[in-house]
C-alpha cells in the first residue's frame, strides 16, 4: 500500500489511481484544492502496484539527450493560439494524420483544467496555450492504456509528473509491450498551482467584472506578438480585458507564475526535473528568438530518448540545432525546481478564509522588491537594467 506523506512530496500525477486493479485508491482534493490519494483499506490487497508506478517513490534515471532543436511552425494561426512556436500542435496533428490519438490538458466549460484524449483536430486544438494550473488527470491514463492495447498509437502531453507517470503506468501494466507506440512529451514546468485558488481568483474576477468568464488566454499574441504576450479574458457580457502576461500583469500570473504562492509543495523539488528515459521529448519556450520566424513565437524541444528523436525529425520540418547548455542557461527549470515562497503559508491561510477579496490586496504578499519592479516597468527601464544585470 503506497504510503508517504502526500501533503509534501506527492504530485498529484493519478498514476497509483490509474492502476489501481480494486479501485482502492481515489483522488480527493486537500485543503488547499490539490488532489491527492485516498486508500480505501478495506479495498486494498497489497499487491503493491501502486508503489510501483509512483514517480516520487521510483524517480527516473537520468541520461544524456538525444538531440535538442528550436522550431517555429510555418502556420501563423496555429502559432497564434499556441505558447510558443506551435511544436506540440504539429506533432499532434502528425499523431492524428498517422490516425493516432492525443491526450493533453484543456479547459472544460467551467475553465476547469482537466486532462483530455481524442483523435479529432478539435481535441489537439483545445489543449493548445498553458493553463498555468495544476489539470485533473481524471481517466486519462487508463484510457491511454485502454487505447494502446487495442494498437493504437498516441502523443500524450503534461508536466514533467504527469509524462513520467504516464511512463510508469503504461511499463507496469499489461500495455508494457506498446511503450513503443507512445511518445510521451513534457513542457518545462515552473510549477502547477492550486485549482482552489484558480477558482478563488476566477470568482473574484468575474464579480469585479459582474459576468461570467467564458475565455482565457495567458499567453494572447494577438496584439504584440511573441516578445510580448497578453492574458486575455473574455466574459459572458461581451467584455474582453488584456493584460500583461508578465510584469505588470494579471494578478494571477504574478501571484502563482512569478511569486509561487499557490504552488503545490512537491513542486518545490521536483521528482521528475531533467533528461531521463520515462520522456520521450521536452518542448518549452526560446524567449532567445522572436524576431523573423519567432515573431509569433518559438519552442525549444529536446529529445530524451533515440524514439522521441526520431518522432521529432519526422514530424517537423525546419528543426534548427541548438545546443542544451544554451536552454539550460536560459531556462533552468528544465533540470531545477521552483523556489517555494516564503508566503505561501500567509497565501492558503487568506484563501481558506473564504472571503475572495483578498485577491485586491494580493501584492502585500509579493516580496519587497515588487514595487521597486513596478516602478521601473513604468518608466520603461525594467527590461534594460535586466539586461544589463544579465
Amino acid at each position: 500500500m503506497i504510503d508517504f506523506d502526500f501533503e509534501e512530496f506527492c504530485s498529484g500525477c493519478a498514476a497509483c489511481y490509474s492502476i489501481c486493479p480494486k479501485k482502492a485508491i481515489s483522488m480527493q482534493k486537500n485543503q488547499e484544492g490539490f488532489l491527492i490519494p485516498h486508500i480505501d483499506k478495506d479495498k486494498c490487497i497489497n499487491c503493491n502496484l501502486c508503489n510501483k508506478v509512483c514517480v516520487h517513490l521510483n524517480p527516473p534515471s537520468k541520461r544524456n539527450i538525444s538531440g535538442c532543436w528550436t522550431y517555429a511552425s510555418k502556420n501563423s494561426n496555429v502559432k497564434k493560439k499556441s505558447s510558443s512556436g506551435a511544436a506540440w500542435f504539429e506533432i499532434g496533428k502528425h499523431a492524428i494524420n498517422e490516425g493516432g490519438l492525443v491526450a493533453g490538458c484543456v479547459w472544460n466549460k467551467e475553465l476547469r483544467a482537466i486532462h483530455s484524449v481524442g483523435n479529432s483536430m478539435q481535441t489537439l486544438i483545445t489543449t493548445q496555450g498553458s493553463k498555468y494550473v495544476q489539470s485533473d488527470m481524471g481517466d486519462v491514463l487508463k484510457d491511454i492504456v485502454i487505447a494502446l492495447k487495442k494498437n493504437n498509437k498516441i502523443v500524450f502531453s503534461g508536466t514533467p509528473c504527469q509524462a513520467t507517470a504516464a511512463h510508469n503506468l503504461i511499463v507496469n501494466s499489461s500495455a508494457s509491450k506498446y511503450r513503443e507506440n507512445a511518445i510521451i512529451v513534457a513542457v518545462i514546468c515552473h510549477g502547477v498551482s492550486s485549482p482552489l485558488a484558480w477558482e478563488s481568483f476566477k470568482t473574484w474576477d468575474e464579480a469585479k467584472h459582474h459576468s461570467k468568464l467564458v475565455s482565457i488566454n495567458f499567453r494572447d499574441k494577438s496584439k504584440e506578438g511573441y516578445k510580448k504576450s497578453y492574458c486575455r479574458y473574455e466574459y459572458e457580457s461581451g467584455e474582453i480585458v488584456y493584460l500583461p502576461t508578465f510584469l505588470p500583469s494579471s494578478k494571477w500570473m504574478e501571484s502563482t507564475i512569478v511569486y509561487n504562492l499557490a504552488m503545490r509543495n512537491a513542486c518545490a523539488h521536483c521528482d521528475c526535473k531533467g533528461i531521463h528515459n520515462s520522456i520521450d521529448l521536452i518542448l518549452g519556450d526560446w524567449y532567445s528568438q522572436y524576431k523573423g520566424e519567432g515573431t509569433l513565437g518559438t519552442s525549444c524541444i529536446i529529445a530524451c530518448t533515440t524514439r522521441g528523436k526520431n518522432y521529432a525529425e519526422s514530424s517537423l520540418e525546419n528543426l534548427h540545432n541548438l545546443e542544451y547548455s544554451s536552454v539550460l542557461k536560459d531556462n533552468p527549470l528544465v533540470e531545477k525546481s521552483s523556489f517555494a515562497s516564503p508566503q505561501r503559508k500567509q497565501f492558503f491561510d487568506r484563501l481558506l478564509n473564504g472571503d475572495n477579496n483578498f485577491w485586491d490586496s494580493i501584492e502585500k504578499l509579493y516580496p519587497p522588491k515588487y514595487k521597486y519592479k513596478k516602478i521601473l516597468v513604468k518608466i520603461g527601464l525594467f527590461g534594460l537594467i535586466k539586461k544589463i544585470i544579465g
